[in-house]
């Protein structure tokens, strides 16, 4: 069932203390931290963007089952009326990894669509093998994460690349011409949607005895409109999003990114005591 929830939650490293990257480019601005119920990264704002990217090796999630019942490792794009966000994503049993897209409504807070949904919560056209189980991916194996929102096109395509297993899912949805992504976001979720856990109360947590690391980031990088590629450190603001007890920067903090290194490339998000 966990595992079942965190396929719609998904979408639904560096030691903590490395210094950031001293190529970090002139300008370059960091934002403060940003508390979240489910969330553990990087958000990024001040730009408009077209592609959001990471890679990572898919970590063995029974690791974690001391601590967590599952989680995710995602992408988001972000804009003042959808948010969509592409992920893969266990319960702390050992298996491989789902993956799934998902639109949600930032006004509401509700989900439009997912692939992993059903009914008319299942989005348009998802191909077969995103629901049949035929595509999965296993521990130990480096994935990489896209979204890519085509200006001329309108369309914004999800595609999760296993370079260990050559297996690959791509899904492309027409979401309309003139959308402004102004916010873009990589790391590691615990809940249902960008705002909530998947039950009434915060998501489970147990503290472990010292920082874990879930997951090592690698590739994390940007596209603008406008062609400007690079990794999180640019011109535009980046910041860390802590997933805390309370949803909030005065809670107890539950895990978070440590700073980035390799041009704003590489990260880890680490479980907190």
């Amino acid at each position: 069932m966990i595992k079942s929830i965190y396929r719609i939650a998904a979408v639904g490293a560096i030691s903590a203390g490395v210094a950031f990257t001293a190529a970090m480019p002139a300008g370059a601005a960091i934002g403060p931290t940003k508390a979240s119920v489910e969330q553990a990264g990087y958000a990024v704002t001040g730009a408009q963007f077209r592609n959001v990217r990471q890679s990572f090796t898919l970590p063995d999630a029974s690791t974690f089952a001391p601590e967590i019942q599952g989680f995710g490792l995602s992408v988001h794009l972000w804009s003042a009326h959808s948010v969509v966000v592409l992920g893969v994503s266990n319960s702390t049993i050992a298996g491989n990894y789902s993956a799934a897209a998902a639109v949600f409504n930032p006004v509401t807070k509700s989900t439009v669509c997912s692939t992993a949904g059903s009914g008319t919560g299942l989005c348009a056209s998802v191909p077969a093998n995103w629901t049949d189980g035929s595509v999965s991916f296993a521990p130990g194996d480096f994935v990489t994460e896209s979204i890519f929102y085509s200006r001329s096109a309108g369309t914004t395509q999800f595609t999760v690349t296993d370079a260990t297993s050559g297996q690959s899912l791509t899904y492309v949805r027409h979401a309309g011409t003139g959308i402004s992504w102004n916010q873009a976001r990589v790391g590691a979720e615990f809940g249902c949607t960008p705002w909530t856990s998947c039950g009434t109360g915060p998501v489970p947590y147990t503290s472990p005895a010292d920082p874990v690391t879930l997951a090592r980031i690698s590739g994390a990088g940007l596209t603008t409109y406008s062609g400007h590629k690079s990794g999180l450190s640019s011109w535009w603001t980046h910041r860390k999003i802590e997933w805390t007890r309370n949803g909030k920067t005065t809670g107890a903090v539950n895990a978070t990114a440590t700073n980035l290194s390799s041009g704003g490339t590489v990260f880890r998000v680490n479980l907190q005591p």
